[in-house]
């Protein structure tokens, strides 16, 4: 029984800074994929205010 335990602990130990890694690593595609429609939309906009001014 001893055995299986620290077999649980070490699994554990393991497992959660792996998930906290993978949580993050989401978080940050998401916003990098935010920066990049904000960047795509301001290219846009400069854009129309560009060929406006012509």
């Amino acid at each position: 029984m001893q055995n299986i335990s620290i077999k649980v602990r070490l699994m554990v130990l393991v497992l959660v800074p792996i998930l906290v890694i993978l949580a993050l690593s989401v978080g940050r595609i998401f916003y990098d994929v935010g920066i990049k429609e904000n960047l795509e939309t301001t290219k846009h906009r400069i854009q129309e205010v560009y060929n406006i001014t012509r």
